[in-house]
């Protein structure tokens, strides 16, 4: 299994940031494994400095986004209050993955994520 095979089983099963390294520094190689889902592509020999500053990176922007998913109100209720509604139009939408969730008694968009990572 490649590289690319993995991140994709990782993209679709778990939920957790990957950052790419390998030799092959072309362009399309580079494009594919960011589109795939990674969090960044290193091209090796890597330094640890370079990997540590990039993971530290991931982890405060992911604890950020979390914090901002928790301060957003529960989705549960926005689904629950989205169900009462009247509004025919936003039905359709919400089957196709847009949910809603509160932010301070207003009732905001939320469109799914592919777990939340971090893409440049």
């Amino acid at each position: 299994m490649d590289g690319f095979k993995l991140l994709e089983h990782i993209d679709l099963e778990m939920d957790f940031p990957v950052i790419m390294m390998s030799a092959d520094d072309g362009k399309h190689v580079v494009m594919k494994g960011v589109t795939h889902g990674a969090c960044d592509y290193l091209i090796k020999p890597v330094r640890i400095e370079v990997l540590k500053n990039i993971w530290q990176h991931v982890v405060r922007k992911r604890k950020n986004e979390w914090k901002d998913f928790e301060q957003s109100g529960s989705v549960e209720e926005g689904d629950r209050q989205l169900k009462q509604s009247e509004d025919a139009d936003t039905r359709p939408r919400l089957m196709k993955g847009i949910g809603k969730a509160q932010n301070g008694g207003r009732m905001m968009k939320m469109k799914p994520t592919r777990g939340m990572i971090h893409r440049r």
